[in-house]
């Protein structure tokens, strides 16, 4: 007999522990995206040149072509998790919580995919050393040492805004926030599907890191957490329905450019499947979080291992794409068939992302903290510093 999860210390009590879960599967959704699908069917993503197109894998096309769908689920975690954490939060305690949470696999991520390029692809280190550079730094726009750090510029820009309500004292506004999101998104997306607005441009170029196409999804965060805490009124559910509609056209363009230009041979495929899946998992999230004593895991070994899923989903987003399609074109050329090695690679980035986040990343963690402590002292110590030690509100 197990005993039953204990509950975490600190202000916020109730651990979501099937959020872990839906993140790693999101994780591994995108990385049979890449490896699975991606890797053969696109011309010009960092996948297919480290895979260089040693082989195909069509008969799994199926139900791989929409495994990025998996990074629209990880938004909306986000905004969930960031509502939760930033509440009644200082800017200086969220910024440091951030950093921590950020930084350290990314800097043990992005070196790891430097290796692989230089070992496998064998490209030059001259090409490389500025992509990753920016990877490092997570550097908001473009190019990174390997394409998936463009979500993470997604979340720097989203954790930047949450900050800047934090300091000026509007934390208290984050529903209106949300609001803000979903219309900005609305009115964007509605000029590019009408043709009003080009799909080209400083805007179009910029969309991302300016929330304009994903910022829905931290909106329906925000209000998953609202309604964990059943603080949801009419209004709230009006936005809510209005930002899963948005999100829906985001989700449809996503599929259609897919089709259209990154990868034809996804062409035949309905773009309604990967809306129907993620509003399943959606509606399996509001569950989740809206009743979380009831999915509560009933051992610790459980608690232990969703733990550890959830804590591994960041590093492994971060090397299968790379390192995974790398590893994929090692093995077909040494004689592995194609659907075998797409077995084996996902399960050696699985290992390596576990050894990350359970050896590598505490170490660098550790220092970085240490790092982080000691500027803050000194910060604080700045006319007017004290002001980012002050709590940023409660959200209505």
């Amino acid at each position: 007999m197990f005993r039953r999860c204990r509950r975490p210390e600190g202000k916020d009590r109730t651990h979501h522990y099937p959020l872990d879960a839906i993140r790693f599967v999101a994780a591994l959704s995108v990385a049979l995206f890449h490896l699975g699908f991606y890797s053969w069917a696109s011309e010009t993503s960092s996948t297919s040149r480290i895979f260089a197109h040693v082989d195909a894998l069509p008969k799994l096309a199926s139900v791989t072509w929409f495994g990025w769908i998996g990074v629209n689920v990880f938004f909306v975690i986000s905004g969930f998790v960031i509502a939760n954490s930033a509440n009644g939060a200082s800017p200086i305690s969220f910024l440091k919580s951030r950093a921590l949470r950020l930084y350290p696999a990314a800097w043990i991520c992005a070196t790891i995919t430097l290796i692989a390029w230089l070992a496998i692809a064998h490209r030059p280190p001259s090409e490389l050393m500025g992509p990753y550079f920016h990877a490092m730094a997570l550097w908001p726009l473009p190019n990174w040492i390997d394409g998936v750090y463009w979500s993470l510029a997604v979340e720097v820009c989203f954790y930047a805004t949450i900050f800047l309500l934090l300091v000026f004292q509007q934390f208290k506004h984050l529903t209106l926030y949300a609001w803000v999101l979903t219309l900005l998104s609305g009115a964007y997306l509605g000029a590019i599907s009408f043709g009003v607005l080009p799909d080209s441009g400083w805007v179009w170029l910029h969309s991302d890191v300016l929330l304009l196409q994903h910022g829905p999804l931290f909106a329906i965060g925000i209000w998953m957490w609202k309604s964990s805490g059943r603080r949801n009124l009419i209004p709230d559910y009006i936005g809510l329905g209005t930002a899963i509609g948005v999100a829906l056209i985001g989700i449809g363009l996503r599929a259609e450019s897919l089709q259209l230009v990154e990868a034809p041979a996804a062409s035949g495929f309905s773009i309604e499947e990967p809306m129907i899946v993620w509003l399943v998992i959606l509606a399996f999230m509001f569950t989740f979080t809206r009743w979380p004593g009831a999915f509560r895991p009933s051992s610790l070994r459980t608690c232990a291992l969703t733990r550890k899923l959830g804590q591994a989903t960041y590093p492994l987003y971060l090397v299968h794409n790379v390192v995974g399609a790398g590893l994929m074109h090692i093995l077909i050329q040494a004689g592995m068939r194609p659907y075998v090695a797409l077995v084996f690679a996902p399960a050696a980035v699985i290992a390596l992302a576990w050894l990350i986040a359970w050896i590598a990343e505490p170490v660098i963690g550790a220092w970085l903290r240490e790092m982080l402590n000691k500027a803050e002292v000194q910060l604080l110590r700045l006319p007017g510093g004290r002001a980012l030690a002050r709590p940023g509100g409660i959200a209505d």
